[in-house]
């Protein structure tokens, strides 16, 4: 019998050594996406929930929130899976640019969503009449023009996969501006608008001629409507503060790629940080809600079969535990 030479033993213990530790990197990784996906599917899938059964919440405001959640579920549902299998191939190219195409589509869908939101809680607040009278289809066309501009976008993402440097250049470049820098600066313009204008408001003296009942509900209004605009507020900070590690790489991969890591386990390290980053960000919109809104938290509670214990703990409320049938516009 042949016996082994100390150098294929030494070598075999190395292999052994470095695919354990593979496997213990791998195991890392792969556990907290899948529960990440879990939570993404169901946490959004509650508030869809929600809105169907709770006619309550089916707000104009709420059904953006509902279409922002419905493209969250997409994340959980599509994105995030197949970046794990793009993990698992080792960052394959022939996968990565499907991967792609539906990445970008989730990311731009709810950059636009929540930039419609801004735009339609500062109607709401600074035209209050002009905003009532506005018909569902106004809500309808904003909210498919957002699904539409990030279908158009994230079908152009195949350009990233062509050898031509200056044209991905350009994409990455197009994609930080329409899709990250100009929603930020037209959200932050507008709820800048809001607050301001909702201060001005409820600190303004009414007219000699307006009942007390009359002043005290236009002041209910506006104190609703802020509330509803600091939870929306919230909601797209949190986006915009998870999604800026990503663009950032992405233009400075596509304008100095020297910049980044040299290493190839640093570089795809860095990566799969601040993909880890922004796929979070679809987990944390339904706890915003629960958090902000108490009538989607006692629905949330309903689905999952704890409301009585909910509505024992808060006797106190004015609103009772069961559902109205007229929704609130």
């Amino acid at each position: 019998m042949k016996t082994p030479s100390p150098n294929s033993t030494i070598n075999e213990t190395n292999t052994t050594d470095e695919s354990h530790s593979n496997f213990i990197s791998l195991r890392a990784i792969l556990a907290p996406y899948i529960l990440l996906t879990v939570v993404i599917l169901f946490g959004n899938s509650l508030v869809v929930l929600s809105y169907k059964i709770n006619n309550r919440l089916r707000t104009r405001t709420n059904a953006f929130l509902v279409s922002l959640a419905i493209s969250d579920f997409l994340v959980g549902g599509i994105s995030l899976p197949m970046w794990i299998y793009v993990i698992l191939t080792e960052f394959n190219e022939s996968f990565k640019a499907v991967f792609r195409v539906f990445d970008v589509f989730a990311a731009l869908a709810s950059i636009y969503h929540l930039t419609a939101i801004s735009i339609e809680r500062y109607i709401a607040v600074s035209r209050p009449f002009y905003y009532k009278c506005l018909s569902s289809l106004f809500h309808r066309a904003m909210i498919a023009s957002a699904w539409i501009v990030a279908g158009v976008l994230a079908s152009l993402s195949s350009v990233t996969t062509t050898t031509t440097s200056w044209i991905r250049r350009v994409y990455s470049m197009v994609m930080f501006i329409g899709g990250f820098t100009v929603p930020a600066a037209i959200t932050a313009f507008m709820y800048t608008g809001v607050f301001s204008e909702a201060r001005s408001l409820l600190h303004r003296n009414p007219p000699c001629t307006a009942s007390q009942q009359s002043v005290r509900s236009l002041k209910q209004y506006f104190q609703g409507e802020r509330k509803v605009a600091i939870t929306v507020a919230l909601i797209t900070g949190l986006f915009l503060v998870a999604w800026l590690p990503f663009f950032t790489v992405s233009v400075t991969a596509a304008y100095c790629y020297h910049c980044l890591p040299s290493s190839p386990d640093s570089l795809n390290g860095l990566v799969i940080i601040v993909k880890s980053v922004h796929y979070l960000n679809s987990a944390v919109n339904p706890l915003v809600y629960a958090w902000r809104d108490p009538e989607m938290k006692k629905t949330f509670l309903k689905l999952l079969g704890l409301k009585h214990a909910f509505c024992r703990f808060n006797s106190e409320e004015e609103t009772p535990c069961g559902f109205p049938l007229r929704p609130r516009y």
